[in-house]
């Protein structure tokens, strides 16, 4: 996430799930197993992680790609990896 400021994880979380049911709507939200993995979130270089059904990811990345505020903040989401396993991403 590129921002002139750094946001907490709640504030992302919450915001980003928010965005995202609005784009693919409350049901394929729910089936898509979307989570946020805050173990995973780099505060320094606000860098998070999300994990969905492959069958959603296509939707996921539309959605996030619209995202262009979180709260009052202008964002940049940028996907900087795509994988089948979280140990895949962190590589």
């Amino acid at each position: 996430i590129e921002s002139n400021k750094k946001i907490d994880f709640n504030i992302i979380s919450k915001y980003l799930a928010d965005e995202i049911t609005y784009y693919v709507g409350a049901i394929d939200f729910g089936k898509a197993g979307i989570w946020f993995l805050k173990d995973k979130f780099d505060y320094d270089n606000q860098v998070l992680i999300i994990r969905t059904n492959v069958k959603y990811k296509d939707k996921l990345l539309a959605s996030l790609s619209l995202v262009r505020k979180i709260g009052d903040i202008n964002v940049n989401i940028k996907t900087i990896r795509v994988s089948g396993t979280i140990k895949g991403v962190l590589k």
